[in-house]
């Protein structure tokens, strides 16, 4: 399936290197550290309407966009949920813009709700979707109570798909992407159901005991499977994995409620994270067993005022927050050395470019002005795994975007890379 992406290559250089990455590299594992210096941020990001309410009452996830570098969240406040605050932090510039809430959440209140848990970005795509009841204005409400309203992120447009009413069930879910199984899971009051993103099919995977509003969901990238469940008064989780099995994991140490705390998951070790009130709580997949990480570094932490999500190309977890820094890094664990091969650390002296890109048959890669010596490129899928090796004299080389077995590689981001610099190249 082809991924159309309208992007400009990131070019890594000595003469930039992110607020954001300096900050990873300054944080030790189990430690938070914010993201400082930021500018953009105004009055109607995060605080909204004439009472200067918070957008982030019963929510969980925001949304990572690994080829625009960007973390964005969409939400309303409690009292009037029709008045929408779009934030948009961009790490490359270490800035805020509001994104476009035209046509669906401007202040006509054509979509009344919270955004719970249900933004899920579909990662590498450039989409971000958002669970909602359709809007008032669509031709379709009257017959689909439910819709995706999609986010273009590189055009700052939204669109609308309605969703059958049998496969949903009100808008207290959760909603997650699945990459293994390129769907998007829905998750409220029991009912789960999957959509295909290649075939655009729904299915109802069946239910189970959860609670019935506030649910939650979560992707481990590491051990491929999905956590889902929990919701008010409830403590049980379900895992799912690529096969679509659903199985119960122990009990968690504290009600999994959007209203009352936030759910992730650490991208590095695949470890499930809770941060409620008082504490923050770990989940270890493997050994089935939750344990206490550590204490709030924010005294009466307050979820409703925060969302999150895993960043994996800089191997924390992203907070959002409407406390004194918008945005707060939660560090894990230590990348390993071909884990930050998908990421964007290294200094350069000299930069690596790739024209066109988005590219279908070929780029054209450009090291520097180094003419007359050799070159070594390394490219990397996101997964870190490398796919080819080039080796060329003078400053450029056409790569026809096979890997190192002659087969083309599939759509996608990729890392080009050397010991003084590194590059993105979008294939689509």
């Amino acid at each position: 399936m082809k991924i159309l992406i309208l992007i400009s290559v990131l070019l890594i250089s000595n003469v930039f290197c992110s607020k954001f990455s300096e900050t990873v590299a300054t944080i030790k594992p189990r430690s938070f550290g914010p993201v400082s210096g930021s500018t953009g941020l105004e009055v109607g990001m995060m605080r909204v309407g004439v009472t200067n309410e918070c957008v982030f009452p019963f929510a969980n996830d925001a949304a990572w966009d690994p080829i625009s570098e960007s973390v964005l969240f969409i939400g309303a406040p409690h009292q009037h949920p029709w008045v929408w605050g779009f934030p948009i932090y961009k790490v490359e510039t270490n800035s805020w813009r509001s994104g476009n809430l035209k046509p669906y959440f401007d202040p006509t209140g054509q979509i009344n709700t919270h955004s719970y848990d249900n933004i899920a970005s579909v990662y590498g795509s450039g989409k971000m979707y958002f669970y909602t009841p359709t809007p008032n204005t669509h031709p379709q409400k009257s017959t689909n109570s439910y819709c995706f309203s999609i986010y273009d992120i590189p055009k700052d447009t939204w669109n609308v798909e309605v969703i059958p009413n049998d496969m949903v069930s009100g808008p207290y879910s959760a909603l997650n992407y699945f990459p293994d199984i390129n769907s998007l899971i829905y998750t409220n009051a029991g009912k789960i159901s999957r959509y295909r993103l290649d075939t655009k099919q729904w299915s109802l995977l069946g239910s189970r005991t959860m609670g019935g509003i506030h649910n939650v969901g979560e992707y481990d990238p590491v051990h491929k499977i999905m956590l889902l469940g929990g919701g008010i008064d409830s403590k049980q989780l379900y895992k799912m994995d690529t096969l679509l099995q659903i199985t119960p994991i122990a009990l968690a140490p504290k009600i999994l409620d959007v209203s009352s705390m936030i759910f992730t998951c650490d991208p590095v070790t695949g470890t499930f994270i809770v941060w409620e009130k008082d504490s923050l709580y770990a989940y270890d997949v493997v050994s089935d067993k939750w344990s206490t990480l550590m204490k709030s570094p924010i005294a009466n932490f307050q979820a409703a005022w925060a969302s999150a999500t895993p960043v994996k190309e800089y191997g924390v977890i992203a907070f959002m927050l409407n406390y004194q820094w918008p945005l707060l890094l939660y560090k894990h664990e230590n990348m390993t050395s071909a884990e930050k091969n998908v990421g964007y650390t290294s200094l350069a002296t000299a930069s690596i470019n790739a024209s066109p890109s988005p590219a279908n048959s070929f780029t054209i890669i450009k090291v520097g002005d180094s003419k007359n010596r050799q070159h070594e490129i390394s490219i990397f899928d996101l997964s870190g795994k490398m796919v080819r090796r080039l080796n060329f004299m003078d400053n450029r080389f056409v790569w026809d975007l096979k890997d190192g077995s002659g087969q083309k590689v599939t759509p996608g981001v990729y890392l080009l890379k050397n010991n003084r610099a590194s590059s993105k190249v979008v294939v689509y």
